[in-house]
């Protein structure tokens, strides 16, 4: 029988499977339907999920104000702006250029801890993380370098992608404090799928309408239609069970590093699925990149407390 431990390796290899596996689906989805249109489509099925889970009291509903209050602001970071944020930069740039940017997750949460946490980060990390972030401008600037050409577009969804990833360490630390005050994964991901719910489908009505919302649904192949339900259930309800799950037997610390597996994962499918290519801009920006979170990890497993678990993708 194996040990809780590797019990726990495997749910969360499991969870990073599922998420590796994301930004490639919501990429080929966005081929055949616009942001808004997705997002409400996938927040309907998310959100009706997590008040279910509510309602059949599989996970509890918070009693303080004060956890509700933190939870709403949570929730509308990392769901309804960042997931804005995330959807168009994608529309725009591609899954390689994301799977270098979000490697500054872990790293921008260390920073975040010590301005809001006082966790000490060390000279070392301090040399990562900036060696990491000059590769992150290189690799976002490069469609304004002659990266086949100068793509003002790709540029515009970098940057979408780089406050996405602002976002999601923002909601990542309010995370932290809510996990430290004994409120669960799940308990927050439910949360802040119905408040996406609320927020994105209105959102969506307004700027596309109805009409419009219901005929992109309705055109959708089977192969999207499945995309969008992979994204609402696999990447979404299954995906925190599993970490949350895992996070019993095994440091959060621990968990965290299982985050830069993900590109391990999605950057292959982009190349050969979506055809995406690796020019050599690209390649020195995430070399640059890749060497300074080299140089920051050590320390990072230490000082990530409570964070890549609940990225709301």
């Amino acid at each position: 029988m194996a040990s809780k431990r590797s019990q726990a390796f495997l749910y969360l290899g499991a969870a990073t499977l599922i998420w590796g596996f994301a930004s490639p689906i919501v990429k080929f989805t966005l081929e055949s339907i616009d942001p808004l249109p997705f997002l409400a489509y996938r927040f309907v099925i998310s959100g009706t999920i997590g008040m279910a889970m509510f309602a059949t009291k599989f996970v509890k509903f918070p009693k303080s104000g004060r956890d509700i209050a933190i939870l709403t602001i949570y929730s509308l970071l990392s769901t309804t702006i960042a997931l804005w944020l995330l959807f168009y930069g994608l529309n725009q740039s591609g899954v390689l250029d994301l799977g270098v940017i979000a490697l500054l997750g872990p790293l921008f949460i260390v920073t975040g801890g010590a301005i809001f946490f006082h966790d000490h980060v060390t000279k070392r990390e301090r040399v990562g993380i900036t060696i990491a972030l000059l590769g992150t401008v290189f690799v976002i600037a490069s469609p304004l370098l002659g990266n086949g050409g100068i793509s003002g577009a790709k540029f515009t969804g970098n940057i979408y992608l780089f406050l996405y990833l602002i976002c999601d360490a923002g909601g990542a630390l309010l995370a932290k404090k809510l996990l430290r005050d004994h409120i669960s994964p799940l308990t927050i991901s439910s949360f802040a799928f119905i408040i996406a719910a609320i927020t994105i489908i209105p959102l969506a009505i307004k700027f596309v309408g109805p009409e419009t919302i219901l005929s992109s649904i309705a055109n959708l192949t089977l192969e999207s239609h499945v995309a969008v339900f992979y994204m609402a259930i696999f990447s979404g309800t299954l995906a925190y069970a599993f970490m949350a799950r895992g996070l019993r037997s095994i440091e959060v610390g621990e968990a965290a590093l299982f985050a830069y597996m993900q590109p391990l994962i999605s950057a292959p499918l982009a190349v050969l699925w979506l055809g995406e290519t690796i020019t050599p801009l690209f390649l020195i920006g995430a070399t640059i990149a890749a060497a300074g979170i080299f140089i920051a990890e050590h320390k990072i497993k230490k000082n990530v407390k409570h964070s890549h678990q609940l990225r709301e993708f």
